[in-house]
């Protein structure tokens, strides 16, 4: 019981760097920066911290595992709600210049983008992040990489995540790779893609 009441403790911790209490360094340039919370978000998840802290520390009192479970199950909702609200305040960063558009999911926002690329490989990569569920956005990028100019050669799926591998006429690569998390509210994509310029 001891550990659990630590875990719970650790939890609301948590929280205050969630809510924006604690400074963290700057983001890379390349990576989406996130408007702080405004006065009403900080009184409110203030409230809802105080809230869970109150039932974390009675659970703790009663030595009840199960008061205590349900207590770190309101954190993680609560976690999942303050993502949410930082996602909603996050400005998208703009993709590399040859990253075909047609991958960038329409529906999301570009939360980080890198290009590696030489005078004759071509090599960029972006996050996205969405309120799609992974059903949706799974079923989007089969449609788009069953079309022209792509053609699928690979595809794995699990209830959390799916996986696609394809190429294009000129013999460059893209990797699709969702993510979903029974706590978070987002879907994650990372797409990759790479191959020889062609002039």
């Amino acid at each position: 019981m001891r550990k659990t009441s630590i875990l719970a403790v650790s939890a609301v911790a948590s929280i205050l760097v969630l809510t924006g209490a604690g400074c963290g360094p700057k983001p890379p340039s390349q990576t989406a920066e996130t408007r702080g919370p405004s006065a009403l978000d900080v009184v409110q998840n203030a409230a809802e911290l105080a809230k869970i802290g109150e039932q974390a520390a009675k659970a703790a009192n009663a030595n009840s595992p199960e008061a205590t479970a349900a207590a770190l199950g309101q954190y993680m909702d609560y976690a999942a709600k303050i993502e949410l609200q930082q996602f909603e305040k996050t400005e998208s960063v703009d993709a590399p210049s040859d990253f075909p558009r047609d991958l960038i999911y329409g529906k999301g926002k570009i939360v980080s983008a890198s290009d590696d690329s030489s005078e004759t490989y071509l090599s960029a990569q972006i996050g996205v992040k969405t309120t799609d569920d992974l059903k949706t956005v799974r079923d989007a990028y089969k449609a788009i990489l069953s079309k022209d100019p792509w053609k699928i050669t690979s595809q794995s799926n699990d209830t959390d995540s799916s996986d696609f591998e394809a190429t294009d006429k000129d013999g460059r690569d893209v990797s699709v790779s969702i993510r979903a998390d029974q706590y978070s509210k987002l879907v994650e994509i990372s797409i990759r893609y790479s191959g020889d310029v062609t002039k």
